[in-house]
């Protein structure tokens, strides 16, 4: 049980489901960002009520019958199921996948530091007003630092693990330095800079970018809001 309570409250609550809100509300609808984070949540769900039913029964019970696609035609009770695992085309082939994450994990740790620092000062409400410039002395930290800092799928962008509108990798101390809050972090040799946003607020996804006003039909959003409007079909969000 106690397991399960930190699983949900701490990874799932605390960090991946914080992160996956953006998808899930920005992305459009058929999105593969979104979709993706659709197929984890049906896996999660699924598997941790069956992990639930010998201590909650009642609970796992309610959910089985009342999350449709989880029920498979066969078992109509959670006890009658058999039980899941992941397919093998979820399953990670990246060896050090486990240590990348926990470093990530850390590290946001102290930015949320520092995070609150500014915000405490005035300096910042929400972290997306923030621009958040990392440096570390450890090698391995760098670089694991650096390949989520250069990733380009939209989905694992460091902006979006701390939930800022900005994140970036200094090659120099001097670089954070000179940002308005610093931290030296508690974790893997991180220091950690904190400055406001460039642009201006995106009136759709909350962020702050530069791209927000240089669009005619839809002036009040950043570039990857206005091409998700633009290419949906259906009304536009911000007009709700």
């Amino acid at each position: 049980y106690q397991c399960l309570q930190r699983f949900a409250v701490v990874d799932l609550s605390n960090f991946y489901l914080d992160i996956a809100k953006d998808r899930l509300y920005i992305s459009a609808l058929d999105s593969p960002r979104r979709r993706s984070c659709q197929t984890v949540l049906f896996h999660l769900l699924k598997i941790l009520s069956q992990s639930m039913s010998p201590i909650l029964p009642h609970m796992a019970e309610d959910i089985w019958q009342n999350a449709e696609q989880i029920r498979s035609a066969r078992a109509k009770s959670i006890f009658q199921s058999e039980w899941s695992g992941l397919p093998e085309s979820l399953e990670s082939n990246d060896d050090d996948a486990d240590a990348l994450w926990q470093v990530l994990r850390d590290v946001r740790t102290d930015v949320n530091k520092c995070l609150d620092i500014a915000r405490s000062e005035k300096f910042i409400g929400s972290s997306l007003e923030a621009r958040v410039v990392l440096h570390s002395t450890d090698a391995t930290t760098m670089e694991y630092l650096t390949r989520v800092g250069t990733n380009t799928n939209d989905v694992d962008e460091m902006r979006y693990i701390f939930i800022v509108s900005d994140a970036a990798i200094a090659s120099t101390m001097a670089e954070v330095e000179a940002c308005e809050f610093t931290l030296e972090g508690e974790n893997a040799g991180v220091t950690v800079g904190v400055t406001r946003a460039k642009g201006a607020k995106c009136e759709r996804c909350w962020n702050y970018s530069e791209s927000v006003g240089s669009f005619e039909a839809h002036p009040t959003l950043c570039s990857r809001c206005h091409t998700w409007v633009a290419d949906s079909e259906m009304p536009d969000p911000v007009a709700f």
